[in-house]
């Protein structure tokens, strides 16, 4: 989506930071080179080495580059308190973002590469979040429904298709809290049966400019999630972004009534942006919560690009500090070539405690790494040389980092190679690799750990390593991109939401649910009863709507939603229809607007453009979904006999 601007800065270094009038800022070192460390009196992390740490893997190779011996795990850090049972509840585990589940113990470096499928579920629309594992089900959220699953036969147990979206639900004593998409709303219901409890609650003050990408977290009753604007900002007009603001939003968990709403810019009108793209964290005995935030959009401030820390009670600001100054972009000042960085925060903020201090740490999309103090905002220290380029829209650290008591782990994507870097690193040392492994592809999902191994999502594949040493143990090919989320671990086994379709070609869709088990007798694989593959349903635009459009994801904010170009919206049924029918093309950007082409013309496919893009044989425009996917001979069928007989609305 944009280009990165010259003037980036690399390497280690550690930085103070300023309190003015109650708002913690962040002031700007002069650029230094890589290895850079500003000592700083009140900071009490370990000086940083003065080079960059162990050197990083080369993009072609497939062992760890230099690898520095590492710390016994948990030396200088505390465990989490084990959860009992041994499940997978919220999108990072827990509050604390961690994505760690110090309860599993039955995989192990030992045996993880024996994991076999155990069975897999079809379900509708894109996956897209970390799978959810509570009270013998998995729940998972698609862009065409939620469902339950048996965690031993990957039956379904129920679905909903009228509550979608894109990320994780949260598990709590028998219940599960989603936030939908287009609009977000915030549901409770029964686990056991998928009933409502309450809602749709609103989550969003305009609902034209939010998609509903954070996941829910709960904590003492509340329920709390994130609100971005990523249909303002994706939009290609200069003028929809202007004025937005994100939030985090707090609501009462048994009725459903909001409590409170946080704007990470505190009054309208001015600055604008600084949206809640990824789940926050609460810190279990303060009672704050910790967020991050995304870029400005048309006018910068000092709330983009940051660290919030907000009062769990009332909503009020503790502090804030801006890591990256100036980030100003949507994508309309993109296009047109300004110069931007979008190097904003999509990973969920990290809590933990290192030698009885408690920090907060995040990874960016430019690249960098950051740890700050958590009753203060003061920057310990920030290692900004994770990737060797940075490109905003598939670089840096594009999805969650993770933390096992003893060192961090981050993915930090390289946009000129189309690779990626995984990170161990040492808190002790500024965030130097203890050892860092080059990914073949992009990484658009999240890490997770368990038992001393690493899971790391690259493109389609599930990397497994020995999280100290970086020994890659074992690949496994899912067969569509794994993204938005991580890896489950609970009782033996693993569970990945697989087929993201993105704006990279290089993405993959399948919606599968995989569930991976240690063999026990040999284990066989199983298709979910409910998840077979169904042959295309007769031609009418409902089946057309659930089983080409949704299906394949197409209704997501990412593909044609309410800011798409050309204005085709396929957000909703209804609204899909008055975008295709009789419609003239109308994307400027790429040439349709002037081809004098209809989307759909009832009754005659062969002139209907929306036929031609899905054959990829399109005069005008790209192909659809998009380049790398040819949607099958069945499914295009389906949509030109719907055309062919009338293209009626049922």
């Amino acid at each position: 989506m944009v280009a990165p601007a010259a003037g980036a800065r690399d390497g280690i270094h550690a930085q103070a930071a300023t309190n003015q009038g109650g708002i913690i800022t962040t002031p700007r070192a002069a650029a230094g080179g890589a290895g850079r460390s500003a000592a700083h009196s009140s900071v009490d992390a370990a000086t940083a080495s003065s080079g960059n740490g162990a050197r990083e893997a080369s993009s072609s190779g497939g062992a760890p580059a230099t690898v520095m011996q590492p710390k016994a795990a948990g030396e200088g850090a505390t465990q989490p308190a084990v959860a009992a049972p041994n499940e997978w509840r919220m999108m990072g585990y827990d509050e604390k973002n961690w994505y760690l589940n110090p309860a599993e113990k039955t995989i192990s470096i030992d045996n993880v590469a024996l994991l076999t499928e155990k069975w897999r579920f079809t379900v509708s629309g894109m996956p897209i979040g970390t799978p959810v594992i509570a009270d013998g089900k998995v729940f998972v959220l698609a862009s065409g429904g939620t469902y339950a699953l048996d965690f031993e036969t990957g039956h379904q147990l129920w679905s909903r298709d009228d509550v979608v979206g894109s990320n994780a639900v949260a598990y709590v004593s028998g219940n599960i809290y989603v936030q939908t998409s287009l609009p977000p709303t915030l549901y409770k219901l029964n686990a056991a049966d998928g009933k409502t409890l309450w809602g749709p609650v609103r989550n969003c003050d305009d609902d034209s400019s939010c998609s509903g990408e954070a996941s829910p977290i709960f904590f003492d009753g509340t329920v709390l999630i994130g609100t971005e604007n990523n249909l303002a900002e994706a939009s290609l007009s200069s003028t929809d972004a202007v004025g937005k603001r994100g939030a985090v939003r707090a609501f009462d968990a048994e009725s459903g009534t909001p409590r409170w709403v946080y704007y990470t810019i505190p009054t309208a009108g001015g600055e604008d942006g600084a949206s809640v793209w990824s789940t926050v964290a609460v810190d279990a005995e303060t009672k704050l919560i910790y967020a991050t935030t995304g870029n400005s959009y048309t006018v910068g401030g000092p709330n983009s690009d940051a660290f919030h820390a907000i009062d769990l009670a009332t909503g009020e600001r503790r502090w804030v500090n801006q890591v990256r100054k100036d980030d100003v972009f949507t994508a309309a000042s993109g296009i047109v070539g300004d110069v931007t960085y979008d190097y904003d925060f999509g990973a969920n903020p990290i809590l933990a405690l290192l030698h009885g201090r408690k920090v907060v740490a995040a990874g960016d999309k430019g690249g960098a790494f950051w740890v700050l103090d958590r009753e203060t905002g003061e920057i310990i220290w920030s290692r900004e040389d994770l990737s060797p380029s940075r490109d905003a829209t598939f670089g840096g650290v594009f999805m969650n980092g993770a933390f096992d008591g003893s060192a961090f782990y981050a993915a930090s994507n390289d946009p000129k190679s189309k690779g990626s870097v995984l990170h161990r690193l040492d808190p002790d040392r500024a965030g130097a690799s203890t050892w860092s492994y080059a990914l073949p592809e992009t990484s658009w999902g999240a890490l997770s750990l368990a038992n001393g191994v690493l899971f790391a999502p690259n493109n389609a594949t599930l990397y497994i390593f020995n999280a100290a040493s970086g020994e890659l143990l074992r690949k496994i090919e899912t067969g569509g991109t794994i993204g938005g989320g991580a890896a489950a671990i609970a009782q033996g086994r693993v569970v990945v939401k697989s087929g993201m379709l993105w704006n990279d070609p290089a993405t993959k869709l399948s919606d599968q649910i995989i569930c991976y088990a240690l063999p026990s007798g040999g284990v066989a694989t199983t298709q979910g009863a409910a998840g077979a593959a169904a042959p295309p349903s007769a031609a009418s635009f409902g089946a057309v709507y659930r089983e080409v459009i949704v299906d394949n994801g197409c209704n997501g904010g990412q593909c044609h939603s309410r800011s798409a170009a050309g204005s085709l919206d396929l957000s909703t049924k209804q609204l899909a229809y008055t975008s295709l029918v009789g419609v003239a093309a109308a994307g400027a950007a790429n040439g349709c607007a002037s081809s004098g082409l209809t989307r759909v013309v009832p009754g005659d496919p062969d002139r209907s453009l929306l036929v031609s893009k899905l054959d990829h044989t399109q005069t005008c425009g790209g192909p659809m979904p998009n380049a790398s996917t040819l949607l099958s001979a069945a499914q295009r069928d389906q949509v030109r006999a719907w055309i062919r007989a009338g293209a009626a609305d049922d």
